[in-house]
């Protein structure tokens, strides 16, 4: 048996934000710029006595965002067994407004979704994370 974990520690003083990945999807962040891939992983817990876990730390200036999503979302099929994957969700992301909040992401990525399974049931969860560093 193996479980699939992603954890990130933020601290609202510096804007840090630390991800660490155990088999989930690799985040996304926007900078302000675009979209990017976060490129950190590691095999999923209990997957190999030997993993070794690396986090990354990137820095959320007012308006970045940080996007997690679970396989479930990649992995939809709609009725050809096409995958939703991940082209679709980068366009989806690159379509998104820079002023998005982050309740309209997540529900852009599930509405996309739910468009793609074409009244489908979902095959597995669809969990979406939005973490969006706003000044108060």
């Amino acid at each position: 048996m193996n479980s699939a974990l992603l954890m990130t520690v933020f601290d609202p003083a510096t804007r840090h934000l630390e991800v660490a990945n155990a088999g989930m999807v690799q985040p996304y962040v926007y900078d302000g710029a675009g979209w990017k891939g976060m490129p950190v992983g590691g095999y999923p817990i209990g997957a190999s006595v030997n993993s070794k876990y690396m986090a990354k730390t990137v820095t959320l200036a007012p308006g970045s965002m940080l996007v997690i999503v679970t396989d479930g979302i990649i992995e939809s099929q709609n009725l050809l067994k096409e995958f939703f994957g991940f082209e679709r969700l980068e366009a989806v992301l690159a379509e998104l407004p820079h002023e998005a909040s982050a309740n309209q992401v997540a529900d852009t990525i599930i509405n996309a979704v739910r468009l793609h399974l074409e009244g489908q049931d979902p095959q597995d969860d669809m969990t979406v994370v939005i973490v969006k560093s706003v000044d108060l």
